[in-house]
């Protein structure tokens, strides 16, 4: 199960012309079903897709609903479809083959290379957070938020951004925010915030890293009981 839910993550940073981004999944000492993917939505590539998941349950069930969802998500390939219509077609045939205790909480970005215009729709996941000129936004998408596969009909909406030099964009699951520690503290959005403030100037990659280090740091010898995803994007 373990081999299963890491074989569908990236093995390298991609190359995106104009961008810096690198992600990172931490499993848990359980398997659960985190995962990350990176696609191209269009033949000519100059629509980049940034997908995370987290998978309801552990071990095997969760891998092979993760490996459903990760195929459902390339089978979109060039459909020319927006976030939220990828996310409105792989949630009916999840709700169909899924029990009703198992569902997958999804955030879908995709940023226009020819436009710089980011378009983010969500189902369930964790808001990404935006650090532009010494400040924080939650990026949050109004209307439905449902994790797929629990309501057959779910209208999902887009949040739509025109993105700017310096900006970055960190994308996460919520075993990150609820990470504890041994007193049985969460990790939180706030001291999140905080570790992305301190760390304007970092890379991609060293961001991602640093993020990760802090939660552990914080969490201590408390055990881990949830995968920690992040995807960190930042616009040259």
């Amino acid at each position: 199960a373990h081999e299963m839910q890491m074989g569908l993550m990236p093995v390298a940073d991609p190359v995106v012309k104009g961008y810096d981004i690198s992600g990172l999944c931490v499993p848990a000492n359980e398997v659960g079903g985190d995962f990350f993917d990176y696609v191209w939505l269009d033949r000519k590539q100059t629509k980049f897709g940034i997908a995370l998941a987290d998978v309801s349950g552990k071990a095997m069930k969760a891998a092979m609903t993760a490996v459903m969802t990760s195929g459902m998500i390339y089978r979109e390939l060039g459909s020319s479809g927006t976030p939220k219509t990828i996310l409105r077609r792989i949630n009916k045939p999840l709700y169909a083959k899924l029990d009703q205790r198992m569902f997958t909480a999804m955030s879908l970005a995709v940023i226009d290379l020819r436009t710089k215009e980011l378009v983010l729709s969500n189902a369930g996941q964790v808001h990404p957070l935006m650090l532009r000129g010494g400040q924080i936004q939650r990026l949050k998408v109004e209307g439905a938020r449902l994790p797929l596969g629990v309501k057959e009909e779910v209208k999902y909406e887009e949040l739509k951004l025109k993105l700017k030099k310096n900006d970055t964009i960190v994308f996460l699951t919520d075993g990150i925010v609820e990470a504890m520690n041994e007193e049985r503290e969460l990790f939180g959005l706030e001291r999140l915030e905080q570790e992305v403030l301190t760390a304007g100037g970092f890379t991609a990659k060293a961001l991602k890293e640093h993020l990760i280090s802090a939660v552990q740091k914080f969490a201590g010898k408390a055990e881990q009981h949830d995968d920690m995803t992040v995807v960190v994007v930042r616009v040259l």
